[in-house]
C-alpha cells in the first residue's frame, strides 16, 4: 500500500508540473521522446564580455517541452530596450513577438539576480545529471551585467530564489505590449 502512494503521488508531481500553462516568454525545440533527455546547451562558469557599446542579451528565458503540455518558448530582454520571445507549443501567443521597454524597467530583475547570486550558482539543476527527470521541462536563464554573463539551465531542485527569478522574468516578459513580429 505504501508503495502505491509513492507511485501515484510521482504521477500527480509530475503531471502536475506539465498542466501550467505560461503566457510569457520564449521557446526551444520539442525533447525528443528517449528516456535520457538531451542537454542542448552545455553550461559552463561565468564568462567575462565586453558589451559596453554594444546591444546584448541582458536576460534570457527558455521553457522546453515535456512529454505533456509544458509551454515552450524563448525570450530574450536585450540591453537596448527591445525583447524578443518566440512561443512554440502550449502558450497563448505561438510565433515570433517583439516588444519594446525603457532599460530601467530591468531594475528590480537586476536586483534579484544579485540578491541571490545567480552568477555563484550551479551551472545546472539538479547538480548531478543521474539524476534528470527525463518528462520534467527544463528552464535556461541568462543573466549578463554587461561582464559577466551566467547560464542556467534548471530541471528541478534547485534553490527557491532561482525558481522565484524565472518567475520575475516571466511577470516582466507579461507585463509588455508584444507586436507580431511573424506568425507561427
Amino acid at each position: 500500500m505504501k508503495n502505491l502512494s509513492i507511485i501515484l503521488a510521482s504521477f500527480v508531481f509530475l503531471f502536475s508540473a506539465c498542466s501550467k500553462k505560461t503566457t510569457s516568454t520564449a521557446t526551444q525545440s520539442d525533447v525528443t521522446k528517449s528516456t535520457t533527455p538531451k542537454i542542448e546547451e552545455t553550461v559552463t562558469t561565468p564568462t567575462v564580455s565586453e558589451n559596453k557599446d554594444k546591444t546584448y542579451v541582458m536576460f534570457g528565458i527558455r521553457r522546453t517541452a515535456c512529454f505533456g503540455k509544458c509551454p515552450s518558448y524563448e525570450a530574450q530582454i536585450l540591453s537596448d530596450g527591445t525583447a524578443t520571445y518566440n512561443g512554440k507549443k502550449y502558450t497563448d501567443k505561438e510565433g515570433l513577438y517583439v516588444a519594446r521597454f525603457v532599460p530601467s524597467e530591468l531594475s528590480n530583475l537586476i536586483s534579484k539576480a544579485r540578491n541571490i547570486g545567480y552568477v555563484r550558482m550551479e551551472n545546472r539543476y539538479p547538480i548531478d545529471p543521474k539524476n534528470m527527470i527525463a518528462d520534467l521541462p527544463y528552464t535556461h536563464t541568462i543573466y549578463n551585467d554587461g561582464k559577466i554573463e551566467k547560464r542556467i539551465a534548471n530541471n528541478y531542485d534547485c534553490p527557491t530564489e532561482l525558481i522565484e527569478f524565472e518567475q520575475m522574468l516571466d511577470e516582466f516578459l507579461d507585463r509588455l505590449q508584444w507586436e507580431i513580429a511573424e506568425k507561427k
